[in-house]
Protein backbone atom coordinates (compact mmCIF):
# COMPACT_ATOMS: atom_id res chain seq x y z
CA UNK A 1 0.00 0.00 0.00
CA UNK A 2 1.35 3.41 -1.09
CA UNK A 3 0.53 6.90 0.67
CA UNK A 4 1.52 9.92 -1.61
CA UNK A 5 1.01 13.64 0.55
CA UNK A 6 2.31 16.82 -0.05
CA UNK A 7 3.14 19.69 2.86
CA UNK A 8 3.01 23.21 1.35
CA UNK A 9 4.26 26.37 2.76
CA UNK A 10 0.66 27.48 4.35
CA UNK A 11 0.27 23.98 6.68
CA UNK A 12 4.14 24.77 7.19
CA UNK A 13 3.48 27.91 8.53
CA UNK A 14 0.40 26.55 10.67
CA UNK A 15 2.37 24.40 12.15
CA UNK A 16 4.97 26.86 13.05
CA UNK A 17 2.50 28.98 14.81
CA UNK A 18 1.11 26.08 17.01
CA UNK A 19 4.63 25.00 18.01
CA UNK A 20 5.33 29.01 18.66
CA UNK A 21 2.37 29.23 20.65
CA UNK A 22 3.28 26.12 22.67
CA UNK A 23 6.39 27.09 23.41
CA UNK A 24 5.57 30.76 24.55
CA UNK A 25 2.67 29.42 26.71
CA UNK A 26 5.50 27.16 28.39
CA UNK A 27 8.23 29.71 28.79
CA UNK A 28 5.57 31.70 30.01
CA UNK A 29 4.86 29.14 32.76
CA UNK A 30 7.84 28.66 33.38
CA UNK A 31 8.95 32.39 33.86
CA UNK A 32 5.89 33.18 36.66
CA UNK A 33 7.03 29.87 38.67
CA UNK A 34 10.76 31.00 38.33
CA UNK A 35 9.92 34.30 39.18
CA UNK A 36 7.58 33.58 41.98
CA UNK A 37 10.55 31.23 43.22
CA UNK A 38 12.58 33.63 43.47
CA UNK A 39 10.80 36.69 44.89
CA UNK A 40 9.73 34.23 47.36
CA UNK A 41 13.14 33.38 48.40
CA UNK A 42 14.07 37.01 48.10
CA UNK A 43 10.76 38.54 50.09
CA UNK A 44 10.01 36.18 52.07
CA UNK A 45 12.44 33.49 53.25
CA UNK A 46 15.54 35.06 53.33
CA UNK A 47 14.45 38.20 55.53
CA UNK A 48 12.23 35.59 57.84
CA UNK A 49 15.97 33.12 58.57
CA UNK A 50 18.71 36.10 58.43
CA UNK A 51 17.92 36.97 61.69
CA UNK A 52 18.04 33.60 63.02
CA UNK A 53 21.17 32.87 61.05
CA UNK A 54 22.35 36.37 62.73
CA UNK A 55 21.68 35.86 66.44
CA UNK A 56 22.93 32.17 66.19
CA UNK A 57 26.35 32.81 64.85
CA UNK A 58 27.21 36.42 66.19
CA UNK A 59 25.65 36.56 69.15
CA UNK A 60 27.07 35.18 72.30
CA UNK A 61 24.47 35.37 74.44
CA UNK A 62 21.65 33.26 74.38
CA UNK A 63 19.16 34.87 76.27
CA UNK A 64 14.94 33.88 76.21
CA UNK A 65 14.25 37.18 75.33
CA UNK A 66 16.24 37.40 71.97
CA UNK A 67 14.19 34.66 70.77
CA UNK A 68 11.13 36.25 71.85
CA UNK A 69 11.91 39.07 70.39
CA UNK A 70 12.73 36.94 66.86
CA UNK A 71 9.67 35.37 67.18
CA UNK A 72 7.32 38.60 67.18
CA UNK A 73 9.32 39.50 64.39
CA UNK A 74 9.11 36.62 62.46
CA UNK A 75 5.24 37.05 62.90
CA UNK A 76 4.78 40.28 62.32
CA UNK A 77 6.98 39.72 59.04
CA UNK A 78 4.47 37.00 58.52
CA UNK A 79 1.31 39.15 58.99
CA UNK A 80 3.40 41.64 56.53
CA UNK A 81 3.87 39.33 53.85
CA UNK A 82 0.37 37.87 54.17
CA UNK A 83 -1.64 41.10 53.60
CA UNK A 84 0.98 43.24 51.22
CA UNK A 85 3.81 41.90 50.22
CA UNK A 86 2.65 38.75 48.51
CA UNK A 87 0.24 40.38 46.23
CA UNK A 88 3.18 42.38 44.90
CA UNK A 89 5.20 39.73 44.55
CA UNK A 90 2.05 38.02 42.22
CA UNK A 91 1.63 41.35 40.09
CA UNK A 92 5.24 41.58 39.64
CA UNK A 93 5.29 37.88 38.34
CA UNK A 94 2.57 37.98 35.64
CA UNK A 95 4.35 41.57 34.51
CA UNK A 96 7.43 39.70 34.07
CA UNK A 97 5.59 36.67 32.23
CA UNK A 98 4.07 38.80 29.99
CA UNK A 99 7.70 40.67 28.99
CA UNK A 100 9.49 37.04 28.79
CA UNK A 101 6.86 36.37 26.09
CA UNK A 102 7.11 39.33 24.09
CA UNK A 103 10.95 38.71 24.34
CA UNK A 104 10.47 35.03 22.63
CA UNK A 105 10.68 36.17 18.73
CA UNK A 106 13.36 34.51 18.66
CA UNK A 107 11.56 31.52 18.52
CA UNK A 108 9.46 32.64 15.58
CA UNK A 109 12.87 32.89 13.66
CA UNK A 110 14.24 29.79 14.24
CA UNK A 111 11.05 27.69 13.80
CA UNK A 112 10.00 27.94 10.33
CA UNK A 113 13.71 27.36 8.39
CA UNK A 114 13.76 24.12 10.48
CA UNK A 115 10.25 22.81 9.38
CA UNK A 116 10.91 24.04 5.60
CA UNK A 117 12.76 20.39 5.10
CA UNK A 118 9.42 19.37 5.19
CA UNK A 119 7.95 21.04 2.45
CA UNK A 120 7.14 18.99 -0.68
CA UNK A 121 5.80 15.60 -1.71
CA UNK A 122 6.09 12.47 0.85
CA UNK A 123 5.39 8.63 -0.03
CA UNK A 124 5.00 6.22 2.71
CA UNK A 125 4.72 3.08 1.62
CA UNK A 126 3.47 -0.12 3.79
CA UNK A 127 4.34 -3.74 2.78
CA UNK A 128 3.78 -7.05 5.25
CA UNK A 129 7.55 -6.32 6.86
CA UNK A 130 8.53 -2.18 6.81
CA UNK A 131 7.54 1.01 6.72
CA UNK A 132 9.08 3.19 4.48
CA UNK A 133 8.82 6.98 4.38
CA UNK A 134 10.41 9.00 1.15
CA UNK A 135 10.25 12.58 2.45
CA UNK A 136 10.98 15.30 -0.15
CA UNK A 137 14.69 15.53 0.47
CA UNK A 138 15.12 11.66 -0.81
CA UNK A 139 16.56 10.32 2.15
CA UNK A 140 14.33 7.00 2.50
CA UNK A 141 13.31 5.94 5.93
CA UNK A 142 12.45 2.20 6.60
CA UNK A 143 11.26 0.57 9.88
CA UNK A 144 10.30 -3.33 10.18
CA UNK A 145 6.91 -3.67 11.42
CA UNK A 146 8.41 -5.28 14.61
CA UNK A 147 9.52 -2.25 15.86
CA UNK A 148 6.60 -0.58 14.98
CA UNK A 149 4.28 -3.22 16.77
CA UNK A 150 6.55 -2.71 19.65
CA UNK A 151 5.60 0.76 19.90
CA UNK A 152 2.16 0.47 19.32
CA UNK A 153 2.13 -2.06 22.71
CA UNK A 154 3.89 0.40 24.80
Amino acid sequence: MELKFSITQEQLITIAKKINSERMAKNARFAMLLHAFIVRALLLWIPLLSPLILFYFFLEIHTPETYIAIAICAIAYLIVWTFLLKNIAENQASKFAFKITTLDRTIENTTLPRLASLEGSHTVTATASTLTLLPPCGKSITIPCKVLLRQARR
